[in-house]
């Protein structure tokens, strides 16, 4: 009886030929330009929302994943040449910085999770209870959770720069890369797994479906209200913000959670279509991490309005602009709208 049927023999041919085409299509084209073209937006976006204009806590923490996305993206982009590089000594130092960028995609990952949780939690507390809410969203306690943010994910991220060692092969020697002994840790391997994936996917994608619930709750109320009571303008700015917030986890989590199921339910597990389903997946949370900006131009006139302030100010060479600022006069009205899964996943498509 033979071992393999002809269907197994098709099946396995035509998963083969779906991950080279994936590959080319993805990795070689879809991902080095949203990855290049994302880093630019993210910087941009780095820049209206930390002017002075825009000083807000919720500015605050979009400005401080923004910086994430973007280091993600570039980071991605980079590694993204790994398998281009000639191996020649001449590019040794390359294949030495490759888990820095490893562990900076893990970091600046896990990190834009937690800051969209908690953007969303703020949005939650600025619209459900609004009087909390002046004590609480503050410029000043935004940048210390951000700060406690950055330095909880450098604790959860710091074991990846040890999965890796260095061999020398070869005359004249080349650097290789392999895994280390802690990598090669059965109990390591277990522990740090399901550890990361309840801290950074489990707990923060249950409490932003929660608190998203919650929001559309409260902006169907907001419609209700205006159909029997005028709303001032204040109130306008701020059902334009809970929106731009429900957007944001609305493509946070279409984006991310195919990578998030395939974490999980794909684990250790590397055939051609898992491989090929992979690359799509990753895909998608570059899209996520590139993907911000359009939702702040479209949801936030302020957001807009100091973007060609800067533009203007840049084009015309002018450095008469508050330091670089745009100037208040510009809005509507002071109170108008002011306001990506651990990268193991890459491991479902190893080389």
């Amino acid at each position: 009886m033979p071992l393999c049927s002809p269907n197994a023999t098709f099946e396995d041919e035509y998963a083969l030929d779906f991950l080279n085409f994936v590959r080319q299509l993805f990795q070689g084209v879809l991902v080095p330009l949203v990855c290049g073209i994302g880093t630019l937006l993210n910087a941009i976006t780095f820049i209206v929302m930390t002017r002075r204009s825009m000083r807000t806590s919720s500015n605050m923490y979009l400005a401080a994943n923004a910086l994430c996305d973007g280091t993600y993206l570039a980071c991605s982009l980079i590694l993204g040449f790994e398998h281009e590089v000639p191996e020649t000594a001449a590019f040794d130092i390359f294949r030495r910085l490759i888990p820095i960028f490893v562990s900076l995609i893990d970091f600046s990952q896990n990190c834009s999770v937690w800051l969209t949780v908690i953007y969303t939690t703020e949005r939650y507390v600025a619209v459900c209870h609004p009087l909390q809410a002046k004590a609480i969203c503050t410029v000043s306690r935004s940048l210390r959770t951000i700060a406690f943010c950055a330095i909880l994910c450098t604790v959860l991220t710091f074991p990846r720069l040890f999965e890796y060692s260095f061999v020398e092969t070869g005359d004249p020697p080349i650097v290789c890369l392999t895994d280390s002994d802690l990598y090669r840790n059965i109990t390591y391997q277990n522990v740090y797994f399901w550890l990361t994936v309840v801290l950074n996917t489990m707990i923060p994608f249950a409490l932003l479906a929660f608190f998203n619930v919650k929001l559309i709750r409260a902006v169907r109320e907001s419609e209700k209200t205006r159909i029997t009571l005028s709303q001032g303008r204040g109130d306008r700015s701020e059902a334009k913000a809970t929106i731009m917030c429900i957007a944001v986890v609305v493509l946070f989590l279409v984006c991310q959670t195919p990578s998030a199921c395939s974490l999980v339910l794909y684990r250790g597990k590397s055939d051609n279509l898992i491989k090929g389903l992979g690359n799509i997946f990753n895909f998608l949370v570059c899209l996520n991490a590139a993907g911000n900006f359009l939702l702040y131009c479209l949801f936030s006139p302020k957001y807009r309005a100091t973007l060609f302030s800067l533009w203007e100010t840049g084009c015309s060479g002018s450095q008469k602009d508050n330091g670089g600022y745009a100037p208040l006069s510009v809005f509507k009205s002071k109170n108008q709208v002011g306001y990506f899964i651990p990268s193991q996943l890459t491991k479902l498509d190893p080389r």
